[in-house]
């Protein structure tokens, strides 16, 4: 029998160690956004484009989408809220205002069917949180962790 020994690592170290987002806590930074009607609804909405990192460092961009209704207001009250903006009662958002603010989230996997019928997923920003007692005006420190080492020095962004 011709046995080989190989390095085991589990699912959440092999993504970390790939650079994709992996699910958890996050930060990330407003890129662009943009007011225009939905596709499907017709209903207007804020489009916004983030760059995010997750806790290891790893980082992307992403997309999520802002209707502008009423049963859709929470999200919005938490993002301007995990940006350290008010929600307030005159319903108003300077978009250029809020181009390059920060914030933090929690990452989650979207599972969804492809153009070609097959299931796929990726991570999105499944909620947004409030700010923590740190200065949330610049994206926060993120220590990278790559199997058991952990680097001294910072992740500069």
């Amino acid at each position: 029998m011709r046995e080989v020994a190989y390095t085991y690592l589990p699912d959440e170290e092999m993504a970390k160690m790939s650079g994709q987002l992996v699910v958890g806590a996050g930060r990330f930074q407003v890129l662009e956004s943009d007011c225009k009607p939905s596709k499907n609804s017709g209903n207007m909405q804020i489009i916004i484009d983030f760059k995010v990192w997750d806790s290891y460092g790893n980082e992307a961009e992403i997309r999520d989408y802002f209707p502008l209704t009423a049963s859709c207001a929470w999200k919005m009250k938490a993002f301007l809220m995990s940006i350290g903006e008010k929600y307030e009662k005159d319903g108003k958002i300077n978009l250029d205002l809020i181009q390059g603010k920060t914030g933090s989230c929690k990452l989650k996997i979207e599972k969804f069917t492809g153009n070609n019928g097959e299931q796929k997923e990726s991570v999105k920003i499944g909620s947004y949180t409030a700010p923590s007692s740190k200065n949330d005006s610049s994206v926060p420190e993120v220590q990278a962790v790559v199997g058991d080492e952990t680097p001294d020095d910072e992740i500069p962004f």
